[in-house]
This record gives C-alpha cells, sequence and structure tokens, in this order.
C-alpha cells in the first residue's frame, strides 16, 4: 500500500511541475460579442482579467462555434490584441476566445478559453461588415491611381498597400505548435493591367519584388481608353510555411469590381519604346539585355540558326522585295548579310531554315507561279533545287505559316497547306529515297531533338503546342505541352532538349516563353507591348527572336531579329 501511494503523490507532484493547471475561469470578452457587426476588418480585440505577473493571453478565431474549421491562434502580452493580420473577410461570421497564461508560485497555469465557461456561445460571436474598411483576406489595397481616375499621362505609377506585420505586437501559431512573427517573408506582387473589369481582356502582367509601387516607364497604354488594374501578392505563410497567392485585389467585395481609371486623349507619352530605352531598364527582375543584330534597311524576320550555332539566316526585303540572306552571329549589327537567294523582284521567299550541313538552307518560294509555293533548298552560290515537285501549295503571304526543320540525319519535317484539303499537314521529307510521307496536322515544326518532333496544332480549334516521337516514317505518342485559353506556337527544341521556347499570347500580346519539354515551368522572357515571335536557340542559353519594337523613319514598326541571353 505504501508502495502505491509513493507512486500517486510522485505522479501527482510530476502533473503540477510539468503540466499547465486546467480548469480556472479565463478572461470575460467586451468586444466584439453577442453577433455585433463590426466595421474594421483589422478591429481590436478587448477582454477583462485580473492582472498577474508574467501575463500573456492566446486569442483564437474560427469560422465555426466548435472552433475547429479555420482556426488561427495568436499570442500577445498585451490585455487587448489589434488584428493587423488580415485574416478576417467581409461578409463573414466569425467566432473568437480568449485564455489567459501566468506563473503562480512557479507553475505555469492556462486558464480555460473563456466560451468553456459559457453555455450560449453565440456571445463569441461577431460579423464583419460588407462595408467594412481595411485590409481583407490578404488583398493587397490598391492606392494609386484612385478608382475612377482621369489621368494624364501614359506612364501612371502604380501604388498599394500591403501589410508586412514587421512591428506586430503579437505570435503566430504555426503548423508546428510554435509561436512564430506574423511578418511575411519573400513577398512578390503581381501586377495586371487590362480592359476588362475581370481582368482578362488585353491583360498585360508586371512582377514587382519587395517594393509596393510600379513606374509603368514602358508605356502599355494607350490615350483615351479605359483601363482596369489590380494587384496580388505572392508571399511564405507564417502558418504553413508554403508559399500562397491572395486574390487580385478588390474595391467592392459584393460585385468583385477592380480599380479603374481612363487615359485622355491628351495623354502624355509614347506607346512603346522610347529612344534609347532598353527592355532591361523597365522590370529589372525578369528581363535580360535585348541585342539587335539587324541594321534597320527595311524588315528583316523568321530567323534560322545553324546547328552549331555560329551562322544566321533570315528574310528581308532590304532590296524591295524578300531574299533569304545570311550572317556570321558573332559580326556586329548589320555587318556581313549575305544574299542566298536571288529571284524576280515580283517573286518572295520565306521562312528558311538551315540543313544538316550548315551550308545550305531550305525555304518556301512562290518563283515559279506567284500563287503556288513549294519548298525549295540552296545549292552552292545562288542555284537552287525544288523539293515539293507535284506539290502545289496555296498560302496567304500576309499570314504566311509555312514552315520546316531539319534534323541532324538531313530528314526535313516541313508545313504543306494543299487546296483541296484546306489546312496546314507536316510532311516528312526522308533524304534516302527522297519520299515523303503525311504525318499529321501541323504548323511550325522542330525535329532538331533527334527522334521527337514538337510542333503547333489547332485540332482542338486553339493554337497549342505537341510533342510526338517519330519512329521509322511514323509519330506515336502525342503529347499536348500547353493548355491555354491564349496561342501557343513557334515551338524550338534548346540544343540540349531539356527546354523548348515559343510564342504565346497568354501575356495579352505575342511574346517569347520558355518551358520544360514536359511541359512544366513556363515562363515568360520577353515583355514587349509589340510583336516578339520566332525564337530559335544558339546555345542552352541565348536565343534570337524576330520583333516589330523598333520604329522606322516614317513612324512605322519595323521587323528586325535580337538576340538575348535568357540562362538556365
Amino acid at each position: 500500500m505504501k508502495q502505491k501511494l509513493f507512486f500517486l503523490g510522485i505522479a501527482g507532484f510530476f502533473i503540477l511541475s510539468s503540466f499547465n493547471a486546467f480548469g480556472i475561469k479565463g478572461p470575460r470578452i467586451t468586444f466584439p460579442s453577442k453577433g455585433q457587426v463590426i466595421y474594421l476588418v483589422d478591429p481590436v480585440f478587448t477582454w477583462k482579467y485580473s492582472p498577474k505577473a508574467s501575463l500573456s493571453f492566446e486569442v483564437m478565431l474560427a469560422t465555426d462555434p466548435n472552433f475547429e474549421k479555420n482556426v488561427i491562434v495568436l499570442k500577445t502580452t498585451q490585455p487587448y490584441l489589434h488584428l493587423t493580420l488580415p485574416y478576417l473577410k467581409r461578409g463573414r461570421f466569425y467566432f473568437w476566445s480568449v485564455r489567459a497564461i501566468y506563473k503562480e508560485n512557479n507553475i505555469k497555469v492556462i486558464t480555460n478559453w473563456c466560451h468553456l465557461d459559457k453555455k450560449n456561445i453565440n456571445i463569441f460571436k461577431f460579423q464583419v461588415s460588407d462595408h467594412s474598411t481595411g485590409y481583407t483576406g490578404f488583398e493587397p489595397l490598391t492606392l494609386s491611381p484612385g478608382n475612377d481616375k482621369n489621368i494624364n499621362t501614359l506612364k501612371p505609377e502604380f501604388s498599394w498597400g500591403f501589410p508586412d506585420h514587421k512591428n506586430a505586437i503579437f505570435q503566430i501559431k504555426n503548423i508546428h505548435g510554435q509561436f512564430v512573427s506574423p511578418e511575411f517573408q519573400n513577398i512578390k506582387y503581381l501586377l495586371r493591367i487590362a480592359r476588362s473589369v475581370d481582368l482578362t481582356k488585353d491583360k498585360k502582367d508586371f512582377l514587382v519584388k519587395s517594393a509596393r509601387n510600379l513606374k509603368l516607364t514602358i508605356p502599355y497604354l494607350s490615350p483615351g481608353s479605359d483601363f482596369y488594374w489590380g494587384v496580388k501578392a505572392i508571399y511564405l505563410d507564417p502558418v504553413t510555411g508554403k508559399t500562397k497567392e491572395t486574390t487580385w485585389s478588390r474595391i467592392d467585395t459584393l460585385t468583385k469590381a477592380v480599380s479603374h481609371f481612363h487615359t485622355s486623349k491628351e495623354a502624355i507619352g509614347v506607346f512603346g519604346f522610347e529612344t534609347g530605352m532598353k527592355e532591361e531598364v523597365f522590370d529589372p527582375y525578369k528581363i535580360k539585355s535585348v541585342e539587335k543584330l539587324t541594321a534597320d534597311m527595311g524588315n528583316s524576320f523568321s530567323p534560322a540558326v545553324s546547328m552549331d550555332g555560329r551562322k544566321l539566316a533570315f528574310c528581308s526585303d532590304r532590296l524591295g522585295h524578300l531574299e533569304i540572306f545570311v550572317k556570321n552571329l558573332d559580326e556586329k549589327i548589320g555587318s556581313g548579310a549575305t544574299q542566298k537567294t536571288t529571284s524576280p523582284r515580283d517573286k518572295m521567299n520565306f521562312n528558311p531554315f538551315w540543313l544538316n550541313d550548315d551550308a545550305e538552307v531550305a525555304f518556301y518560294s512562290n518563283r515559279y507561279k506567284p500563287d503556288i509555293w513549294h519548298l525549295f533548298t540552296s545549292n552552292r552560290g545562288t542555284g537552287v533545287t525544288i523539293q515539293t515537285l507535284g506539290m502545289e501549295m496555296k498560302e496567304d503571304p500576309s499570314h504566311f505559316n509555312l514552315y520546316g526543320s531539319c534534323s541532324t540525319d538531313g530528314k526535313m519535317v516541313y508545313t504543306v497547306k494543299l487546296e483541296e484539303k484546306g489546312m496546314y499537314y507536316l510532311y516528312l521529307l526522308d533524304p534516302e529515297d527522297e519520299s515523303k510521307t503525311q504525318l499529321k496536322p501541323g504548323m511550325f515544326p522542330d525535329i532538331r531533338n533527334e527522334n521527337k518532333i514538337v510542333y503547333c496544332s489547332n485540332e482542338t480549334g486553339n493554337y497549342e503546342i505537341i510533342i510526338v516521337d517519330l519512329e521509322g516514317r511514323s509519330v506515336y505518342r502525342p503529347t499536348f505541352l500547353t493548355s491555354d485559353p491564349a496561342l501557343d506556337y513557334d515551338p524550338a527544341f534548346s540544343p540540349d532538349g531539356t527546354r523548348i521556347a515559343f510564342t504565346s499570347t497568354r501575356s495579352g500580346n505575342s511574346d517569347i516563353w520558355v518551358m520544360n519539354i514536359d511541359g512544366t515551368n513556363p515562363t515568360q522572357v520577353t515583355f514587349h507591348p509589340l510583336v516578339d515571335r520566332r525564337p530559335q536557340w544558339i546555345d542552352n542559353e541565348t536565343i534570337v527572336f524576330q520583333s516589330n519594337r523598333t520604329i522606322g523613319k516614317n513612324g512605322e514598326p519595323i521587323y528586325n531579329i535580337y538576340k538575348m541571353i535568357i540562362g538556365r
């Protein structure tokens, strides 16, 4: 019996010295309570409790009376809590409770949660008004330009607010049961300008790090127009330790409206780049240096890089009609371009691509009949050989989508548009017997990754990028790499076959994007308001592309070829 009592004594001592004492009546809440409607999303919670030495409080909030849903627990040494953490949302009901923590005779005491002492749980209920002010649901707060503001510049400065809790006087409980600072880490902001209230029409996105403002140094805006804008915050959540993304900032919770502004017809500014402005000045977080490779001697477009990454072929109308030119990539801008094709002035040569000898190119031309196109290959000098005899292709020169590619073993995959079928098909030309095999409907193929072909298809009613395996003279295992409502096209394999560069309109206009070969991690790499297209790789970190970002002598945009280091 004595032994049994001895163990009971030890157990009782263990509970009092190492565990907290429960059952003690907790604080009494004073505000908010009894279903009160509050008009601040960041209210001050108050309660009453007798002062104790080393006193602190834990506050619990939830969306249900059992305190099981959307629960957060906060800790403070103050006799009140100002909820600067934007947990609450407009129009919602919440329940809250508080308990006290202190030491008495060197024993840590934790009182009951105060709601456990009351049978009527509605005492601890309150509602956030639809018209309450303050941060809500972690959404940023748009400040300038204000809603329905008329502005007289195409280069406005956008500013917004977002709570960072650097000076918070409370801690928050994380998923590991630890109380940590509520300060958000690694905050980035996504700002979107669009022409519709749902931020989807003609949208343009800007990623901003750290700062809560963006000076629009490259004006995407036009005078006399209406625009809508909103901001998302991307942050490391202190509770879960995971990266989260807020909803778009709103000016009206009920209508889901975002900030709106209007540019006057007399708004100051020039659309696009001003003289001497570099793209990386606009967004240093994303944009790398862009270098022009061709001079402003008319339009230069449709770039093609040789397999060894040393030479560039392209189309140009610098002579008054379209011909193919070639230059070494290590030569300075505008120098060293050699004319590769010669044809009558009323004929055109389009979309070159290099053959596997890195000496000759293939291209499309209407040199035999004005409205009929064939695929040709160049010979030494300016001679050519027709490769599609008997395949008369129809194509609109103003929307030229015929293009091809050559593998290292000489196989050519090229686009055909036959009049009787009325759509684009991919064909394989095998050099061994010069056979031509129809593969699949599609455009803009690239076969540089040996036995894989990536191409663009509009079979689903939208332009998407697909990859297939080439086995013999057939293709297998088609896989969609994109599924965006925007247009995705112009795919090109990187030399090591691990990435694909492509053109997409998902940012609002044609820009260059890069993704992994399995379609993951799509990343925008050009951010210009005009048209960027036709990416080609020089090496695994450098691309060339065409863009009409240069303004000609008559004030119209003209195309040139540009080089850009995008890194890994």
